[in-house]
């Protein structure tokens, strides 16, 4: 009886659950999660943990006066932060390039999934607005923004952390 007053109460708040679903594939209809979509989902997260060390590493680097750089000398990572800042056009470069290539790779990722676990037939223009605002909101405060905002607090921290990777990335891009 006590359960049963309990599942009566829960009741209309299924049925409103219920019309709203059904609401929402009036739009598009939603596929299982599959094997695929979790791994790509997985890339996303990857690529824009990447996406935003690259961001925040342009504002690190960048944001270094003299004074900081002076701080630096005796760490570890100096000689590759001198090497870096030798040559400001070639680091814009490869952090520009870099960037281009994760957020190319988050758009594809991010495509994938929503090709995926939503079918939009009656609405294929809504599929692609999807994409967008989803997506481009993703890299914009993900990858973009945040980064940089904590990068701008944080330079020196920065500029030590992404040294090496964006060394790497000069020579491979060189």
């Amino acid at each position: 009886p006590y359960y049963q007053s309990i599942l009566l109460k829960l009741l209309p708040v299924q049925l409103q659950f219920d019309e709203l679903a059904e609401q929402v594939n009036l739009f598009a209809i939603m596929h299982p999660i599959s094997y695929g979509v979790v791994i790509a989902s997985g890339i996303v997260v990857l690529l824009l943990c990447f996406s935003a060390m690259v961001s925040g590493s342009e504002i690190a680097f960048f944001s270094l006066t003299s004074q900081k750089i002076a701080l630096l000398q005796d760490d570890k990572n100096y000689p590759l932060i001198h090497n870096l800042l030798n040559n400001p056009r070639r680091l814009l470069a490869t952090i520009l390039i870099s960037n281009t290539l994760v957020n190319l790779g988050i758009v594809i990722a991010g495509s994938y999934i929503t090709q995926n676990l939503f079918e939009f037939t009656h609405h294929p223009m809504l599929s692609f607005v999807v994409e967008v605002v989803v997506i481009t909101f993703l890299i914009l405060l993900l990858g973009e923004t945040m980064p940089k905002a904590y990068a701008n607090q944080n330079a020196i921290k920065i500029a030590k952390l992404t040294a090496a990777p964006l060394s790497f990335l000069d020579k491979l891009f060189s």
